[in-house]
């Protein structure tokens, strides 16, 4: 790399700049891309060697926005909602039984909640939808029996009349109802159907017996038919997009049966014929809305409902075992996925890209492909997925485990804009990571320095020109860290430890060097933002060493204080105990409140039959009695600081260690700190130690203490100022005393 080289950095926090994500995603803890998690380890949802929380037959699964779990019993006639106290599911109230009044239930099979907590059931033996309200279990809405068309029908029983199965809603606030009798999906708005989907096209014949229904984060519809090995996806209008078609390991065995998107967008399909889940990532154009990621044997026994939770978990009912199973994720990763990034903009017209280093974890038999395309006009997303295989450029695999970094020579030809495309695979079992990509731009080799016959023809002038960025890549490290070395000597970007105790990150601690320049030892304890702020006015502050502004300044820094706010407060506060003392000059001071005559308490010094007895303690002394006050007092000082901004022991010896490095050698400190003080109910009480009055009505000699029960007025214009009135003639503090016994 050379000194004019620049670069583009891909990750968590500067973003992947993606356009296309099939079956990949980040980490859990954000470190980094890696292939998509698929539900496995299944465990109930209560115990199993219980009553399975009270479930005969479950069908159909939802969440709610707040994380809460219905069910529907088929067998009880009721739904039923999940309560984490109890570890069993309770019946909702007023809701369920035998019946085809109101509110009764038979046989519902699919449930689905809103984001305004309205539960919609699929009442399948009464051929009707039921709406609740989950505040209150109001009855919101009754729909059906309908026919066909939507229009009403007098009976269950009647000709022609629709058979609920599932519920689905999506983004826009729209239910979608899968009638399996007429090959339907009937779709409602505002209370009223609106429309009705057969999903009939040229390429794609009309549904029959549609049973399951999903939505993703796109408003597509997905429709499961009984009997077909595929799943019909509709747009959000009801036009056909395509099939989500069988995995090739279950060509000819694949029986979908619930379906659910998780809440990246990831479609899930429960087969429970082989007991598995498949997962699809879902794609935007039109031929191709879904692609298979990999499965999961994730389910013990036939599913006849899916959803996910807040945490991304799968939930999914067995009738067989009367039970719900969180699939938790993390067991099992998709084989294979897929991310486009770009465009990125180098801002040269025919920019030779140079290369591209990508940094990670690849476990031993998996790999991550890399292709790249370059060119100088704009291209939009489904330009870019649409693009020939041959169009795309380099096809380099990194393989090594061994390798924690790994790079390439980007082969595409010269264009201001380039494009990345990634292909990680898997064994299933494990998963490539991805934490960064950094692509180099633009190239620039040796080969400038060679006669142009060496670069004037292509593919020549090419072969050479990589064949020498090579040489010039390992001498550009060389220059790189020359290059860099400035950056160490600032305190904004010297790279810096963590925290003491806390598992390092590999890199080396330059701020501690630098500061070790100025004599500053950090604290191990001390954030890096604290370290770097501090190291940043290390300057002005030693200029204004010793003093006591420059003690204060130092104190704001540490804790991060507003200088602007403690300016004004002021805060810190510093006492020098040297300005304590009142000096009397013969001629010019009397006794009173400006002066104190030194009192012998001062030093406590040797005095026969005070402060010693002859046989007990020495008779002995040094110094000079007349200045014992300046030797005890004045290299001694006092730092008071509120409590609030000092409440931890770190933060006080955060201060303690500042002082250190700022004050004069010679001198003492201490440190107190400030705590509110006359607060009604803490540290006083209104009628015990504490009383609130006003100005007396007058005085009579011997009868009254001034500061007690009397004040002296001040205004003698406005005698008998009478009760004070606060906001009218009376101020807290001023007209309305406060005081009682010490």
């Amino acid at each position: 790399m050379t000194a004019t080289q620049r670069h583009v950095l891909l990750g968590r926090r500067p973003g992947w700049r993606a356009r296309l994500l099939e079956a990949v995603e980040e980490s859990p803890r954000g470190a980094g891309l890696r292939l998509l998690a698929l539900p496995g380890n299944g465990r109930p949802l209560v115990d199993p060697a219980g009553t399975f929380g009270g479930l005969a037959e479950p069908t159909g699964v939802a969440v709610d926005r707040r994380g809460e779990v219905y069910v529907a019993d088929a067998t009880a006639g009721a739904i039923k909602r999940f309560d984490p106290c109890c570890g069993a599911f309770e019946p909702l109230p007023c809701l369920g039984g035998e019946g085809d009044a109101p509110r009764r239930l038979r046989t519902p099979r699919g449930v689905a909640v809103s984001r305004h907590d309205v539960l919609y059931v699929a009442d399948s033996g009464n051929r009707r939808v039921q709406a609740f309200s989950l505040e209150g279990m109001a009855l919101l809405a009754v729909w059906g029996p309908l026919d066909a068309d939507g229009q009403p029908l007098p009976g269950p029983a009647a000709e022609g009349a629709w058979l609920p199965w599932d519920v689905a809603l999506d983004g826009r606030g729209r239910i979608y109802v899968s009638d399996r009798d007429n090959g339907l999906v009937h779709a409602f708005e505002g209370g009223r159907r609106v429309d009705g989907f057969d999903g009939e096209a040229p390429d794609n014949p009309r549904l029959v017996a549609p049973t399951h229904l999903a939505t993703d984060r796109e408003d597509r519809l997905y429709v499961v038919q009984d009997g077909r090995d595929y799943v019909v996806v509709l747009g959000p209008d009801g036009e056909f997009l395509g099939r989500a078609e069988p995995p090739e390991a279950l060509a000819g065995r694949f029986r979908p049966g619930p379906l659910a998107a998780d809440p990246d967008g990831n479609l899930f399909i429960a087969d429970p014929v082989n007991r598995r889940l498949c997962a699809y990532s879902c794609r935007a154009e039109p031929g191709a809305p879904v692609r298979f990621a990999g499965a999961a044997a994730a389910v013990e026994g036939p599913t006849a409902g899916l959803a996910f939770d807040r945490a991304g978990n799968a939930l999914a009912t067995e009738p067989d075992g009367g039970r719900v199973v969180r699939l938790e994720g993390g067991s099992s990763f998709a084989t294979e996925g897929r991310l486009v990034c770009g465009p990125l903009d180098s801002g040269l017209s025919g920019c030779q890209w140079h290369r591209v280093v990508l940094s990670g974890q690849i476990p031993a038999g998996d790999r991550v492909r890399i292709d790249t395309y370059a060119s100088d006009g704009e291209r939009g997303e489904e330009e870019i997925r649409d693009l020939a295989e041959d169009q795309w450029a380099t096809g380099l695999s990194w393989t090594d485990p061994d390798r924690d970094e790994w790079e390439c020579l980007v082969l595409s030809q010269p264009g201001r804009r380039l494009w990345l495309r990634l292909t990680l695979e898997g064994s299933g079992a494990t998963t490539p990571a991805i934490d960064s990509i950094k692509v180099y731009f633009p190239r620039s080799s040796s080969i400038r320095h060679l006669p142009a016959v060496y670069r004037s023809t292509p593919p020549e002038g090419t072969f050479l020109d990589r064949f020498l960025s090579i040489f010039d890549t390992l001498l550009g490290t060389v220059e790189g860290a020359v290059d860099r070395f400035p950056a160490y000597l600032d305190a904004d970007s010297a790279p810096a430890a963590k925290l003491a105790g806390s598992p390092g990150d590999g890199r080396p601690d330059f701020l501690s060097w630098l500061a070790s320049w100025f004599g500053l030892a950090f604290e191990g304890t001390w954030s890096e933002d604290r370290r770097r702020n501090l190291l940043r006015h290390v300057v002005p502050l030693y200029r204004r060493r010793g003093t006591a502004r420059g003690l204060r300044e130092a104190i704001q820094l540490i804790l991060g204080l507003d200088p602007e706010l403690c300016a004004a407060l002021p805060m810190p506060a510093i006492l020098e105990h040297f300005k304590l003392r009142r000096w009397l000059f013969v001629g010019d001071a009397r006794l009173g409140d400006s002066s104190t005559l030194w009192g012998k308490r001062i030093a406590d010094r040797l005095q026969l039959g005070e402060h010693s007895e002859i046989g007990t303690a020495r008779v002995g002394g040094a110094g000079d009695p007349l200045r014992d006050p300046f030797h005890r007092f004045a290299h001694r000082f006092t730092v008071f600081v509120p409590e609030s901004v000092a409440p931890t022991e770190h933060e006080r010896r955060s201060i303690a260690r500042i002082v250190e490095l700022s004050k004069p050698a010679h001198t003492e400190h201490r440190l107190e700190l400030v705590v509110p003080r006359f607060r009604v109910g803490v540290q006083a009480t209104i009628g015990m130690d504490t009383a609130i009055g006003g100005y007396p009505p007058g005085m009579r000699t011997g009868e009254a203490r001034l500061g007690w029960d009397s004040v002296l007025q001040d205004d003698p214009a406005a005698p008998g100022a009478g009760a004070p009135r606060v906001g009218g003639r009376a101020r807290l503090g001023s007209a309305v005393l406060g005081g009682g016994p010490s």
